[in-house]
């Protein structure tokens, strides 16, 4: 997904469609990002080249990515892991990849290009990834696993390979 960074132009988070606008610089503040409504606001957008547009533009989606992506770890991890030992992530971006895991270090990659498909994607690779600390190989336990936490999970998967 290749951005000029341009205001009007479109951005997409979790499914969420937002335009980019450039808004005035506020307070102690003369830059940032954040929503309002359907917009992608950018403070001081209009004072800045498209490199800087871009650095603060994607560093607030990786923040957005990074708490959600905890969020779903936190919860999922509730449910399925009985106790065990915290797992710990990392983002990543390969175009080849959305996750994966190392379960004898309890340890996930998440793709951060997963932030522009709807949150239900993301969720669906959360779980995937955090099945492979119960089975490693994609083989019918794992199927079954899947289909026990994430019963829509073929319905997920056939999305992430549609979307974009």
């Amino acid at each position: 997904q290749a951005h000029a960074f341009e205001e009007g132009e479109a951005f997409c988070l979790f499914g969420t469609h937002y335009t980019l606008q450039f808004t005035a610089s506020a307070g102690s503040r003369p830059t940032g990002v954040y929503t309002e409504a359907d917009r992608l606001c950018l403070a001081g957008g209009a004072n800045l080249l498209p490199p800087q547009r871009r650095k603060l533009v994607e560093q607030w989606m990786l923040r957005r990515f990074s708490e959600e992506a905890q969020r779903l770890l936190d919860l999922w991890q509730q449910r399925m892991d009985e106790g065990h030992a915290p797992v710990s992530w990392k983002p990543f971006n390969v175009k080849t990849r959305w996750g994966t895991c190392k379960p004898a270090e309890r340890f996930i990659r998440l793709n951060v290009r997963l932030a522009y498909y709807p949150q239900e994607c993301l969720e669906y690779v959360v779980v995937h990834e955090l099945c492979h600390l119960k089975e490693p190989s994609h083989n019918a336990r794992f199927h079954a696993l899947m289909n026990h936490y994430l019963p829509d999970y073929k319905q997920r998967r056939q999305l992430l390979r549609t979307v974009l």
